[in-house]
């Protein structure tokens, strides 16, 4: 009897663990205020938009202008996204990754600094 007791708080602990692994990451979802640093065109403002639809990330590019850019690819580690759209002829990437609750930073393209924040907070780029 204890064995078994045993063998099944085992299977829930490991089942759990599973599970947790398993998870999807949701600190990314939410609208960004994204600043990309120092590009050809000069300092980038851009909003994003991140939902999960059926388990997987998805999202656009919504602001400031009115020019929506749809990610056309999305990939998701523990604490790093790195989101794929199109800007006239160019695939164009953006690689994020979490510096605290609110606020992110990265890079556009692997080149230029990019920092963003929350949209419901007050504080803008670390």
């Amino acid at each position: 009897m204890e064995r078994k007791i045993k063998l099944m708080m085992i299977a829930i602990f490991m089942s759990s663990f599973v599970y947790a692994e398993n998870e999807p990451n949701n600190f990314f979802i939410g609208k960004w205020d994204i600043m990309a640093y120092g590009t050809i065109s000069g300092d980038q403002q851009m909003i994003i938009e991140l939902k999960r639809v059926d388990g997987k990330l998805k999202g656009a590019i919504i602001g400031p202008t009115d020019d929506i850019k749809s990610f056309y690819k999305i990939e998701e580690k523990s604490d790093t996204v790195k989101l794929h759209f199109k800007h006239l002829l160019f695939k164009v990437n953006l690689q994020l990754h979490k510096v605290d609750e609110d606020h992110v930073a990265g890079k556009l393209q692997n080149r230029y600094t990019a920092k963003g924040a929350r949209m419901n907070i007050k504080t803008k780029y670390p």
